[in-house]
């Protein structure tokens, strides 16, 4: 399965995720294309690459949560680093009989990064299961 053929119906649990949890959403298939983003500053994005954060999840099939990025030895080797405007990560792999077909990653505002430390195991679950 390709995300890219459900392109439309991914921007739409984006789009209602980003609403109801006051967060960025994105959405990236294995080929590295984002099929799927709530980024509200397009001019400012950054590419994804295999080392980036979310390319790490696709490459490592494993979920990943930044709190602060200034802590995070993935984020202190990323050439993004200065640009980015990311500071809290929680992403989690896409797998589709058992093969990691993408990435969804939630980019949470320092702000609200204490709300989601309380209940990450209940935040993983539910990315997981979309």
């Amino acid at each position: 399965m390709e995300l890219t053929t459900i392109k439309q119906s991914a921007e739409q649990i984006a789009t209602t995720i980003s609403k109801i949890m006051e967060v960025d959403v994105v959405v990236v298939d294995n080929q590295l294309e984002r099929i799927a983003d709530t980024f509200k500053y397009p001019h400012k994005q950054i590419d994804i690459r295999t080392n980036s954060i979310v390319g790490s999840i696709i490459v490592t099939g494993r979920h990943l949560v930044i709190e602060d990025k200034r802590y995070s030895d993935a984020c202190q080797s990323c050439p993004d680093l200065q640009t980015c405007d990311m500071e809290s990560i929680i992403g989690v792999p896409i797998i589709y009989k058992d093969k990691v077909i993408g990435a969804v990653a939630l980019i949470v505002p320092p702000q609200r990064m204490l709300n989601f430390k309380n209940n990450f195991d209940h935040v993983l679950e539910f990315l997981k299961k979309m």
